[in-house]
């Protein structure tokens, strides 16, 4: 049985046995035009996986852009519901354009296969080129799970916040300071990988770490929204990163990761 460990404000640590854990790395190749670009990174389903390709579009219900909505205001949900702002470039009845049947669009979103750059994944396996990362089967329920609890704050490595890139490499939310949810998903028959050259691993369990006081092993990471915090082996949650608020990004202990990661939201 699996350790759980509830915090006193509320969040919760699950084990997850066999996981890695890494950061999807932002694009660093020159800006093709004038102004920031939306960032993506290619995610494959074929096995074994070759090269940086990424795999065929996954069609999925309507309902789970409602249930991201739950996160959104007007603009965001706005953005998310738009073709050929990232993560999907077809037009599918409901849309933010008015798609529908009659003007072509599919009768639901058929998204393109890619997650965001600066958010954490879960690596599950791995082959000699790639990493198996985890994905939610796209046949699940929406209206099984609870926003309160299934959100990006808990899980930040099944959702996925968008960001953009300056010119100069700096980090930005989408639109105009959105903040925009999206979710790893795959098809149930699939596996999902990702070239290892577009992850950043996190050190490997156990670890130590000092405050420059106390010292602890690491037994376990969790993650909280933009914050990374390590379980220690007496069951401790000691913070490794903070970043809570937008600029923030304090390391309270001598554990250091160099990627950068997303913008928390206000």
């Amino acid at each position: 049985m699996n350790k759980i460990i509830n915090f006193p404000d509320g969040t919760i640590y699950v084990e997850r046995p066999g996981s890695r854990w890494g950061r999807v790395k932002m694009q660093l190749e020159p800006i093709q035009f004038s102004g920031n670009e939306v960032m993506a990174r290619a995610v494959q389903d074929s096995y074994p996986p070759k090269g940086t390709g990424k795999g065929s579009t996954i069609p999925i219900s309507i309902e789970w852009f409602k249930y991201l909505d739950n996160f959104h205001n007007k603009n965001e949900h706005d953005w998310l519901w738009t073709p050929r702002m990232l993560w999907f470039n077809r037009g599918f009845v409901g849309d933010a354009r008015g798609g529908s049947l009659e003007n072509g669009a599919d009768p639901q979103p058929i998204l393109e296969c890619i997650t965001g750059p600066c958010n954490i994944r879960r690596i599950i396996g791995e082959t000699e080129t790639h990493f198996e990362v985890w994905a939610l089967p796209v046949n699940l329920d929406p209206a099984s799970f609870d926003p309160i609890v299934f959100n990006w704050q808990n899980y930040p490595w099944i959702f996925w916040k968008a960001q953009a890139r300056t010119a100069e490499f700096q980090v930005q939310n989408v639109g105009k300071g959105l903040d925009v949810f999206h979710m790893n998903v795959r098809k149930p028959q699939d596996r999902h990988f990702m070239h290892k050259g577009d992850i950043t691993l996190f050190p490997p369990c156990p670890f130590h770490v000092s405050d420059g006081i106390s010292k602890w092993e690491i037994a376990d990471y969790m993650f909280v929204g933009a914050s990374i915090y390590g379980i220690s082996d007496k069951g401790v949650r000691i913070p490794l990163l903070l970043s809570n608020t937008p600029g923030q990004w304090d390391f309270p202990t001598d554990w250091r990761c160099t990627a950068p990661g997303v913008i928390p939201p206000v």
